[in-house]
């Protein structure tokens, strides 16, 4: 496997400019990239590590390698452990890692080392990386020492190493030393931590024990965790309790992104997913940020943070409804951006089209059929919609816009390739549709025949509600009846000449059966322009919005 040493970035954030740095330290036997991966890869870009610089804004994700074959080899070819906090401090200056809050995520000797770099800061005048670090991980890190000889044999062995690291021994002064010197400061300067350790051995030896993985910081209770040494620092996947407390920790120690001049705020909800019969076969607790706009008249407007990411755009021909215009399905790359928590809702609308001042077209503050405050707004042509957008970013100075359709299919979905981010099929119990009809082998439900307020179903695993149902909502693109040609890169598609102005939109209303609602159906209603007036050739009474908004 390739020696990979020095700082190597794993992400980053150039918009916004990053808040903060992550850095992940392996120990003893291990590569900055595989260590961390849970099939021990070095070419593959499916673990946390990335994960973490997609869902949390504005982080610059790092990983240190070293010469981690062994220190104090018996032949002395390699630099001593301690002596790599000085190739570890350099290596942070060097990358200007000392001007914003850093995090440090380590395994094993790797949590000692960093330990040791910063105390090293102090002598080396390189004060701003200790004042910036705001906090460190420690998964089955030998703090105390005990039975480290044992512990530095056993890694040896794992690893294939021949490794005699003397001053680690237990009771060692330097080690003994380092640990005093960690409880002391580091609450005065501001490090919080979090540990971790291991509760099966590997080969029958279990590498840290829980009394040597606590370094003794005050209300600092260390976490078990059903792992060996190896597989601890390995998290499957993105619901994995190490990866969802290291996310969790990130958020609470380091100063939280912005969205526009509003703090993102935590949130927390269910997700489900069912079965081809609508029976609930799982729940999960997810959390997402956002920010909330204050639009006058005690209303406000929810934005969620969706992260960057890549998907599969479109259907297949098996997948049970789909059509060539959900064809040729292609690879789609979506940049992070906010879209509405909800389906604009009539409220909403009133109190932009009542408060902000007209950009380009007068409209009617009461449009909808199905009056309620929290009902969708519907009635609303394509160019409405873009005129609420319009006010908005007029009132605030930030771009709000119409979702493009790549952005909105990435946002329905949410990490799903199933018809519906629920699963393979929708009931009533999780929708506003027309479920007189079926999609799989569900039973049908109840027909509503009208709007429901927002947020009355579950939401899918970004935070949104109403993306199959309710009403239709408009995107930003001009409507085409296929693939071929389509943007990889989530913008909006747009043609040189559109004469009848058809605008694409998305998921479904409430009169619509099943098939119509899927993450992936599209549909468009056309609009033309006569003497600068616009005129729907279709009603649109089924046709609302939800807004996105740039990250800024």
């Amino acid at each position: 496997m390739t020696k990979l040493t020095g700082l190597i970035e794993i992400s980053s954030h150039q918009d916004p400019l990053p808040s903060a740095d992550v850095v992940f330290v392996h120990g003893l036997g291990g590569n900055a990239i595989s260590t961390w991966h849970p099939k021990g890869k070095q070419d593959d870009d499916d673990f946390w590590p990335v994960w973490l610089g997609n869902d949390q804004l504005g982080l610059n994700i790092w990983s240190f390698g070293y010469d981690a074959e062994g220190t104090h080899w018996k032949n002395n070819s390699s630099m001593p452990l301690f002596d790599q906090a000085s190739n570890l401090l350099d290596c942070l200056d060097i990358h200007d890692l000392g001007k914003r809050p850093l995090v440090f995520i380590t395994h094993s000797l790797g949590g000692l080392l960093v330990k040791k770099m910063l105390s090293s800061a102090l002598t080396f005048q390189k004060q701003a990386i200790l004042k910036q670090t705001k906090g460190i991980v420690f998964l089955a890190t030998p703090h105390t020492g005990s039975h480290l000889a044992n512990l530095i044999d056993n890694i040896g062995v794992l690893a294939q190493t021949t490794v005699s690291v003397k001053e680690l021994k237990a009771h060692h002064p330097q080690l003994r030393e380092l640990n005093e010197w960690y409880r002391e400061n580091v609450r005065s300067l501001g490090i919080a931590t979090k540990v971790y350790y291991e509760t099966q051995p590997v080969k029958g030896i279990l590498v840290v024990d829980p009394d040597s993985a606590n370094p003794g910081i005050e209300k600092v209770k260390p976490v078990a965790l059903a792992n060996n040494h190896i597989d601890l620092c390995k998290p499957e996947s993105q619901n994995s309790q190490v990866y969802l407390g290291v996310r969790k920790f990130i958020k609470e120690c380091l100063p939280i992104p912005s969205g526009g001049s509003t703090t993102l705020k935590p949130f927390c909800f269910e997700v489900v997913t069912v079965n081809k019969k609508g029976i609930i076969i799982n729940r999960e607790s997810q959390q997402a940020d956002y920010f909330t706009k204050d639009l006058g008249d005690g209303v406000d407007l929810e934005m969620v943070y969706i992260p960057k990411g890549s998907f599969l755009m479109g259907s297949s021909k098996t997948e049970s409804w789909s059509d060539y215009r959900e064809r040729p399905a292609h690879q789609v790359s979506i940049q992070p951006f906010f879209l509405g928590k909800y389906q604009v809702t009539q409220a909403q609308w009133r109190a932009v089209v009542n408060n902000l001042p007209k950009v380009n077209r007068d409209l009617d503050p009461d449009p909808s059929e199905f009056k309620g405050d929290n009902r969708p707004v519907e009635q609303v042509n394509w160019f409405d919609a873009v005129e609420f957008c319009d006010r908005l970013s007029e009132y605030t100075g930030t771009e709000y816009r119409l979702p493009s359709e790549a952005e909105w299919e990435y946002a329905c979905r949410a990490g799903t390739r199933t018809p519906f981010h629920y699963g393979q099929t929708i009931t009533s119990r999780l929708a506003n549709y027309n479920a007189s009809d079926t999609y799989a082998e569900e039973t049908k439900g109840e027909y509503q025949k009208e709007t429901t307020p927002v947020g009355r179903f579950p939401p899918n695993s970004f935070g949104l509600y109403d993306m199959h149902g309710n009403v239709w909502e408009w995107c930003g693109d001009d409507y085409h009846d296929h693939y071929k040609g389509a943007p990889t890169d989530g913008s909006v598609w747009s043609k040189n000449f559109n004469p009848f102005y058809h605008y694409s939109m998305r998921g479904g209303s409430w009169n619509t059966i099943p098939g119509e609602c899927r993450s992936a159906f599209r549909f468009y209603y056309s609009n033309v322009i006569v003497f600068n007036i616009n005129v729907s050739i279709f009603t649109v009474v089924k046709v609302g919005f939800r807004v996105a908004r740039v990250v800024a």
